[in-house]
């Protein structure tokens, strides 16, 4: 059940969806994974309105049929691909703990103060990479 996610543009990501019910994946899912295919790829720095496709597991082979090549970190896509509509490219990243409810005050407050400092270094992380991204602009 699980999907395999990718989009025919230079660098994109394979992103894999694993689907442990026999239910399908949700709509939401499956264009998420496409909008963190295509912000992986090309289409991020050139703006370029593409979409992502989908295909069953299955579908989704690391050799070639006989007399083709396969590069190496290729895949080879069997079948009918199923595109997914244009997405924006929006890309955000979130990390979410829970403190257990049998830690003590003392851990409790070394615990925040760390996930302080790990905010604080994302925040230095995406600053760096937007600095990085106007330099190679120019």
């Amino acid at each position: 059940n699980d999907t395999y996610v990718h989009a025919d543009i230079h660098g994109a990501t394979s992103i894999i969806v694993k689907n442990k019910s026999s239910d399908p994946l949700p709509p939401k899912t499956m264009m998420e994974a496409g909008c963190f295919a295509l912000c992986h790829s090309a289409a991020w720095n050139s703006k370029i309105v593409t979409s992502a496709y989908w295909v069953h597991a299955e579908q989704v082979s690391k050799t070639a049929p006989t007399g083709e090549y396969l590069t190496a970190g290729s895949f080879m896509i069997r079948g009918k691909k199923n595109y997914l509509p244009p997405a924006q490219h929006i890309l955000g990243f979130s990390v979410l703990f829970k403190i257990d409810d049998e830690v003590s005050k003392k851990e409790e407050r070394l615990i925040k103060s760390q996930l302080y400092m790990i905010t604080i270094m994302l925040r230095w992380l995406t600053w760096m990479s937007i600095y990085q991204k106007k330099q190679n602009l120019k």
